[in-house]
């Protein structure tokens, strides 16, 4: 029971540092405009 326990906390923290990557970035898949590529420079506000 132990290993589900520690893979299902693994599975969270997987879960948490890719949404806090793309948030960092800008990315997202709903975007009317298209998603742009991820990169880690930083460009600033795209938006009209």
């Amino acid at each position: 029971m132990i290993r589900h326990v520690i893979l299902y906390g693994v599975f969270c923290l997987a879960v948490v540092g890719l949404f806090m990557l793309t948030a960092s970035d800008g990315y997202s898949p709903f975007s009317t405009g298209g998603a742009r590529p991820m990169s880690h420079a930083f460009y600033g506000p795209t938006h009209k």
